[in-house]
């Protein structure tokens, strides 16, 4: 048996995605502002939305339309108090 870390480490990113749902559907909804943003680049703690590694004029562009965003993400029942 070959242990192929392609694979285990697509399960890993599956299992995370599966214990954390509401991070697929952020992933859903800020893709709609910013096409190159994924799963790895965000993080909801205790309703604060951070986003990691993205450029500068992304982060901004989605700190301009943070009303927007927040709006769109109470319609699908995902209370975010704040994105850093």
């Amino acid at each position: 048996m070959e242990f192929n870390i392609k694979d285990y480490i697509q399960k890993i990113k599956e299992k995370s995605i599966q214990s954390q749902p509401e991070v697929g559907i952020l992933e859903k909804i800020l893709k709609g502002y910013v096409l190159d943003i994924n799963v790895r680049n965000i993080s909801l703690n205790k309703g604060i939305l951070s986003l990691k590694n993205i450029s500068p004029s992304a982060k901004t562009f989605i700190k301009t339309r943070k009303k927007e965003i927040l709006y769109k993400l109470k319609e699908h029942n995902l209370f975010v108090h704040d994105i850093i």
